[in-house]
């Protein structure tokens, strides 16, 4: 015979079971209920679509456009082959990097240029 206390502990933990078993099963099935729908996707545009939409550039506005590309460009390679080999020069190649750029300096840029090298060398 199994003594009250032993029955006690067997029925405490089938309730407790039974309350987990059905906070378990209810979370569940709220999970299974919350999943979000499908996006529906419409089909991409077809090429000819996309092309019909965009206006077309005629011939003079494409070559300005690549007047002002070719004018802008060249102002911004110059400025960027003078940052790079004015701001790497090296005294152990006698500043010949500096002597490169004096053509591309200002007149008083290139003056100042040319007595730091003679106060160098």
């Amino acid at each position: 015979m199994m003594t009250r206390k032993t029955r006690f502990a067997i029925i405490g933990l089938l309730v407790f079971l039974g309350i987990f078993l059905l906070v378990w099963l209810w979370m569940f099935l709220r999970s299974r209920g919350e999943t979000p729908e499908a996006e529906v996707f419409s089909p991409e545009p077809k090429a000819d679509e996309i092309v019909e939409n965009i206006p077309a550039l005629s011939e003079q506005r494409r070559e300005q456009e690549q007047q002002t590309r070719t004018q802008a460009s060249g102002p911004t390679a110059v400025a960027k082959l003078f940052v790079e080999r004015y701001g790497s020069y090296s005294n152990e190649a006698q500043f010949a990097n500096l002597s490169d750029l004096l053509p591309v300096m200002t007149d008083d840029f290139a003056e100042r240029t040319r007595m730091f090298l003679q106060e160098a060398v």
